[in-house]
This record gives structure tokens, sequence and C-alpha cells, in this order.
């Protein structure tokens, strides 16, 4: 009404005559007093919607400290860790365990199966359990140096650590009923990554001096907390012999047998839950018609042998 009446004031004055430039100011001023309270109602909706923006409620503030929490503390942790590349030696071997024992490290394993350090021994109590005779196991020798000092037979790796263990097995067919038995063990530990041990053994037995068996024992860290476990075999001939094939198929079959027997042994010690039987590759048949190994009367009907001196 106000505002009416100021317009209708400036268009009438009491000249008569219209004053244009009031009635101007007036329509302006009327035009300032509609648009304010307009400007305003937004400006205060606008200011209300950031403040609630900026401001969260303490309800959405709990939730994300319970997202922040439920978030893996060290999910990159096995990430960040390198993976051990397969051993190359063990690749030219005839690979017949292939085990991942859980929550087991490298230098666990090492301490418990290999070590024998403080009277600890397992080896030696272990070839005693198979029945072996006369065992007597060396303490380790270590040389220094960088690499190791012990070059291996087969491989021609180098080792930090030897050993020298020797026994008496039974024995059946042609000739004594006993056979003495040499294994020379060398070992190194790389850190907590990997675990090599190699095994030479010789018996004395007909062209026992004809060939080499090697065992070779690989345990590597597996992600950031189990370990795989491998073992491989190979019957290597520096002489001629007539009777390899025989050899080579019977020493291989009696030497994955006795592995496979200290493999459950070394699950048991490490106490892991162990499978009735390991996991391994299926190994050649046995000839039945042959005594032993290395026996060179191949075509007579004798006893199959119950050596597995070569894998003890």
């Amino acid at each position: 009404g106000s505002r009416r009446h100021g317009i209708e004031d400036a268009a009438a004055p009491a000249t008569g005559k219209i004053n244009i430039r009031a009635v101007s100011d007036a329509l302006e001023k009327a035009a300032h007093d509609v648009k304010s309270p307009l400007k305003n109602a937004m400006r205060k909706a606008k200011n209300a919607g950031n403040k609630k923006q900026s401001s969260p409620s303490s309800s959405s503030l709990a939730d994300q400290d319970e997202e922040m929490a439920a978030a893996p503390q060290d999910a990159t942790a096995a990430a960040d860790l390198p993976i051990i590349p397969p051993d190359e030696a063990l690749q030219s071997m005839d690979i017949f365990v292939d085990e991942i024992l859980p929550n087991i490290s490298v230098p666990t394993y090492h301490d418990k199966v290999w070590a024998d350090e403080n009277g600890a021994q397992f080896y030696g109590s272990w070839l005693t359990q198979c029945g072996k005779m006369k065992v007597l196991v060396s303490d380790w020798e270590e040389m220094a140096g960088e690499g190791g000092g012990y070059v291996g037979p087969i491989d021609h790796e180098q080792y930090t650590k030897k050993r020298v263990i020797t026994f008496v097995t039974k024995r059946q067919g042609i000739g004594p009923s006993t056979a003495e038995v040499t294994q020379t063990h060398m070992s190194r530990v790389e850190g907590a990554d990997k675990c090599v041990v190699a095994i030479t053994i010789n018996m004395k037995v007909p062209f026992g001096d004809s060939f080499l068996v090697s065992v070779r024992w690989v345990a590597s860290r597996l992600g950031a907390n189990d370990l795989q476990i491998q073992c491989g075999m190979a019957v290597t001939f520096h002489k001629t012999c007539l009777v390899e094939s025989k050899i080579r198929t019977n020493t291989t079959a009696e030497t994955k047998k006795g592995q496979g027997n200290l493999l459950v042994s070394m699950k048991n010690r490490l106490e892991s839950k162990p499978s009735s039987s390991p996991k391994m590759l299926a190994a050649p048949s046995f000839d039945e018609g042959t005594a032993d190994a290395v026996t060179p009367y191949a075509e007579e009907a004798i006893a199959q042998s119950d050596d597995s001196c070569w894998a003890g």
C-alpha cells in the first residue's frame, strides 16, 4: 500500500504535472524492496546447505571410523616380498616330493631338521629308527667366505656347511648280507628365503664305484608365512656299467621310498598336521626279479632287496 501511494504521489504532484524522475525513482525503490527478501532467503538456504555438508552427523563419522578400522593394516605385506625363483639344479633332477607346509619358516625348518645343534639330533635318530646300524654323524664343518667354500660334486654349487654320515645297512641277494654306506651332506641357508641340503651317497657293493646317487632337499619361503618343500634325486654314472638300467630303476625306487619316509618324519618334527602319506610323484616300478640295485646277476631269480640305504 505504501509503495503504491508513493508511486501515485510521484505521478500526481500538487502542480498537476507528472514528475518523470520521481516516478522512476519510486519504481526502482519498489523493485529493490521486492528483490531483497528473495535474495536474503536464497542466501540463508545456501549457507544452511554448506553448513550441513561441512559438519557431518555423529553417526556418519562413526561409520567412517568403522570402515577405517576394518581395513587391513598389512594387506600388502606379502605382496611386497620377492617371489623365490625355482631351484635350477632341482629342475634337472627327478622331483618326487613337492609340498606346502603352512606357518613354517625357513629358519625353523633348518634348525629342527638339519642343524642337529645342542644334542638335538634328528637325522641320525631317524636312520637308527629305520634299522641302520653303527650310525655315525659328524658335526657340521663350516667354511667362512663369500658364497661358502664347499663345492658340490654334482651341481658344482657352493655351500657353507658340510658333514659326513656313515652307517651299515642290511641287504639281500648275492654277496655280503650288509653294506657300508657313506653320505656327504652339504648345506646353505639363504636368509629367510631358502635352505638347500645336497646329499651324495656311496655304498660298498658290486658296481658301487660306477655311479653316485644324489638327493637334493630345497625349502623355499612361499608368501609371508608358508614353506614349499621339494626333493629330487639323480643317479649319475661315471663308469661304464653293463647293468646301468637295472641299477638306475631299482635305486630310484628305493631312494623315493626312503625319502618319503624321511618327509613324514620331518613333518612330524615340525609339528605340522601331516597327512598319513606325503604327496609324491609316481615312482617307477621296482623289478621284482632283481635282488638289489647293484647286483650284477640280473638273470638270476633271487629275492627282492629291502635296501633303502640310498634314501637314508
